[in-house]
């Protein structure tokens, strides 16, 4: 199966970042890890999942060039670039409102544990 990015899928990884970012920060005041190694390996492993594969593949893509040294002066690859910053900007924003949304549930289930 090949991933192309695309708004659909940056949105869906702004939420999956979302959802897993959050839960993962707040599963560690609720269990006590053994070491801190473990604990720095679980939030290592959480940001993979969470963050760098799905922003990597479903927003910015595996096929994207790298932009070159002076490349935002160059009009050229600021036009090729475009599509991959509107896909940032969806990601960005589907995760900051997905945040409020999944902070505010994490919350009331503290509290209400409480």
């Amino acid at each position: 199966m090949r991933i192309t990015p695309s708004s659909k899928t940056a949105a869906i990884a702004g939420v999956w970042t979302s959802i897993g970012m959050s839960v993962g920060d707040a599963w560690p005041g609720h269990a006590q890890s053994g070491s801190g190694l473990a604990g720095d390996l679980a939030w290592f492993s959480g940001a993979a999942v969470f963050f760098y594969l799905p922003v990597f593949f479903l927003v910015i893509g595996r096929h994207t060039y790298a932009f070159s040294r002076l490349g935002l002066l160059d009009p050229k690859e600021r036009v090729a670039y475009g599509p991959v910053m509107k896909r940032m900007l969806v990601w960005f924003a589907c995760a900051g409102l997905s945040t409020i949304v999944v902070s505010a549930v994490i919350s009331f289930a503290s509290h209400r544990a409480i």
